[in-house]
């Protein structure tokens, strides 16, 4: 996994990572789920697509096996790629919530869109009390789908960031 080793890094901000759990379903595959928290912070965009790539690759290392693939959670980059300016406006701007790289995905994936009537933010910036429609939010939280996986609903749960700077993103689905 990328990690940045800078010293500013080391002392303000976690090394990021991803796990895999594999659950056995009925046909003799697995169920891949990857639970991810990508890096947020930091100038080297390196890092970044290092470690979606990476990710990615081990995605499709385990579809190409027969696997069903899930991979959710904080990525630290707007899954929808378009969250930022659709919550805040033209003039919005995050360092951290640059869109996900789309173009990294292998054949057979998609990144989940919310199928709920109304799009809801999954994060918020955390330097200050959050204010509906003055503090900054996005979409960071999701999930990637293999095209063997159906989609069913994906919501993000408004709870106007009651317990923490994220909003929980529920997921239902089957395996096809």
């Amino acid at each position: 996994m990328e990690i940045d080793q800078s010293i500013p890094n080391k002392f303000f901000d976690l090394d990021r990572c991803y796990s895999v759990n594999r659950l056995p379903a009925e046909n003799g595959n697995y169920l891949c789920v990857f639970n991810v928290h990508l890096t947020a912070y930091g100038g080297d965009e390196s890092i970044r697509t290092g470690q979606f790539i990476m990710l990615c690759e081990e995605m499709e290392r385990e579809y190409k096996a027969g696997n069903y693939v899930i991979c959710g959670g904080d990525f630290n980059q707007d899954v929808t790629g378009d969250s930022v300016t659709y919550f805040n406006g033209a003039d919005a701007y995050s360092s951290w919530a640059q869109p996900l790289q789309q173009k990294y995905l292998p054949d057979g994936f998609m990144v989940c869109e919310e199928t709920t009537a109304e799009r809801s933010p999954s994060v918020r910036d955390n330097d200050i009390p959050y204010t509906p429609g003055t503090s900054f939010v996005a979409t960071v939280d999701g999930f990637i789908v293999s095209d063997n996986v159906e989609v069913i609903a994906l919501d993000n749960a408004d709870l106007e960031f009651l317990y923490s700077d994220h909003n929980p993103v529920v997921l239902e689905f089957v395996l096809k």
